[in-house]
């Protein structure tokens, strides 16, 4: 229960409770798991969405090594209420086997 406690008292940047809620409805639905990998990196703005060539397909981009499979949809979640964090939003996104939490700062 300690390490819980300690846990939640840092700083750590993680998402809204509202997004987590709706990213695991959401993985339950379409049985897909939930990643968070690109959740720091988008909240320092070190990923972007990518588009593979002019009219490509989009996906999320960290680097030439880590990048997504092909988008299939993008949901915003506003925060309302929990604004304690810079960002006023989190993003969810869904790809062909996945789906990734964002948050709002990397736009």
């Amino acid at each position: 229960m300690s390490a819980i406690s300690a846990a939640s008292n840092s700083n750590q940047i993680v998402p809204l409770s509202k997004t987590l809620m709706q990213a695991a409805k959401m993985a339950i639905d379409l049985d897909k798991p939930i990643c968070l990998d690109y959740y720091v990196a988008s909240y320092n703005k070190e990923c972007k969405i990518a588009r593979n060539g002019t009219e490509g397909e989009k996906f999320l981009y960290k680097n030439p090594e880590e990048y997504t499979s092909p988008l299939l949809g993008m949901f915003k979640i506003d925060s309302n209420v929990e604004s304690n964090q810079n960002s006023s939003y989190d993003l969810i996104f869904e790809t062909q086997n996945s789906i990734y939490i964002a948050s709002g700062n990397m736009l």
